[in-house]
């Protein structure tokens, strides 16, 4: 074995050993994000009203995170229940728009932990109101009195009585869970190094390679629009008539003005430019081996580069739409820093996606022609399921947002957004990181195996 592939292996086994370390002393679950609890209000008003209940973790509320209930004036004493979370203590209460007098008899919250009243005089010297007066009566009793506007009520629940059942069950599941995620860790390092030099060989043909992957490349870039007038400029046209669509349908349409506090034009652009490279690439690379079938039958060309070809090629495309929106933030006041040169890292992250991706499609579809058709259909609903147009936070911190999240387009699409419209930092997800890596190398692996094994047949079945 040479020098350098034992220096790669070391150096994978001492990146798994930290990997197991960071996972057992840094993470740690947290109940209060997926325990439900229960608010409950019982109401007797003059007239009928919608209330509105917001929670927040920090006293920041936003729409995504409300429910609404409609009040009838034809049903007293009506108990009102709303699920939120533990981890979400600070509420508001809205009382619709108009004058009305509200009479809260009694309000409790419960979750698995214990349940646990509001005193009702804390409800009546709550100074955290707006539009209102509030009244204590004497038959325990709260009246709250709406005038005209914005009518409503901030208060924050006390959950310090559960926080040694909360504790100590964060403790016992925050052990297991690492126990299992360094297993798996372990599990899919130990399946990657069995196959480690098929990846040290691959990498060292594409450098070697490299002057012909360029070469093919910028060729391949050009002959897609040769014998058209405006050449080259339709790779741009179509992305940008696309991005123009969804826009005038979403915010014109659809009214659709902030999302994640950011202007929806910026949010939906930085969400939707390594979809596009994304899209393209897999599609181009599914069809590299047929299209450049001629080469395949050549018994002295390296079939191997191919895919990386069409990878490549879709990039020219990326890289501009990249320098686009990245002025188009700045032209909004989003000034360019440190953050963003989070932007190269997640562009080989999506670039080694779509790569391992493509090792295996290429294959597979000179055997079954109809998987390019299966593609353009996965692509239709990836968009959609990964998501781009619209903000996954409305799902809350739940078991579906963390379903949508093993999309590992989910992790380089929300990092695009981090890197051009905040400051969040690649620390903040590590957890994410060492998932989105594992499942990528688990995909080139996978890809370059069947690639290997299958090419001996790309000839004869071409």
């Amino acid at each position: 074995m040479s020098r350098k592939r034992i220096v790669i292996k070391a150096f994978f086994v001492i990146l798994i050993i930290v990997a197991n370390i960071y996972v057992f002393f840094n993470i740690k679950y947290d109940v209060r994000q997926n325990t439900d609890v229960s608010l409950n209000i019982n109401l007797k008003a003059e007239k009928n009203f919608d209330l509105q209940l917001y929670y927040s973790s920090d006293g920041d509320f936003s729409e995504q995170q409300s429910q609404i209930k409609k009040y009838s004036a034809e049903k007293p004493d009506e108990k009102f229940e709303y699920e939120i979370f533990l981890n979400t203590p600070y509420i508001r209460m809205d009382f619709g728009d108009s004058k009305n007098n509200i009479e809260i008899s009694n309000i409790y919250y419960e979750c698995k932990f214990g349940r646990k009243e509001i005193d009702i005089k804390e409800i009546s010297g709550n100074k955290n109101t707006n539009d209102i007066s509030v009244t204590d009566t004497n038959n325990n009793v709260v009246v709250v009195s709406a005038v005209e506007h914005d009518p409503y009520m901030v208060l924050q629940l006390d959950f310090s009585d559960f926080e040694n059942d909360i504790e100590a069950q964060n403790r016992k599941i925050s052990i297991i869970l690492d126990i299992v995620i360094c297993l798996i860790i372990d599990l899919a390092a130990l399946l990657i190094y069995k196959r480690i030099n098929l990846l040290i060989e691959i990498c060292g043909e594409f450098f070697r390679e490299r002057g012909l992957i360029w070469s093919l490349s910028k060729n391949d870039f050009k002959t897609k629009f040769a014998g058209s007038y405006l050449g080259i400029v339709w790779a741009f046209v179509q992305p940008v008539v696309t991005v123009l669509v969804y826009w005038f349908v979403f915010q014109v349409g659809l009214r659709a003005s902030r999302t994640s506090n950011h202007p929806f034009v910026l949010w939906l652009m930085a969400g939707i430019v390594p979809w596009f490279f994304f899209s393209e690439a897999l599609s181009g690379g599914t069809n590299a081996l047929i299209e450049y079938s001629y080469l395949v039958k050549k018994v002295v060309f390296k079939i191997d580069i191919l895919p990386m070809v069409k990878s490549v090629s879709s990039l020219f495309v990326h890289l501009f739409f990249i320098m686009f929106v990245s002025i188009l933030c700045w032209c909004y006041g989003y000034t360019p820093g440190i953050h963003s040169l989070q932007l190269i890292y997640y562009v080989v992250c999506n670039f080694v996606l779509v790569l391992g991706l493509v090792y295996m499609t290429s294959a597979v579809v000179v055997f079954f022609k109809d998987l390019s058709q299966i593609i353009n259909i996965i692509l239709q609903v990836g968009i959609w399921m990964t998501p781009i147009m619209w903000d996954a936070n409305i799902l809350g911190s739940g078991v579906l947002r963390f379903i949508f999240k093993l999309n590992p387009m989910y992790y380089i699409v929300d990092g695009f957004r981090d890197a051009l419209l905040g400051d969040s930092w690649l620390g903040d997800k590590v957890m994410w990181t060492i998932y989105f890596w594992v499942l990528v190398a688990g995909i080139f692996m996978a890809g370059a195996t069947v690639f290997r094994k299958l090419k001996i047949h790309f000839a004869d079945v071409l």
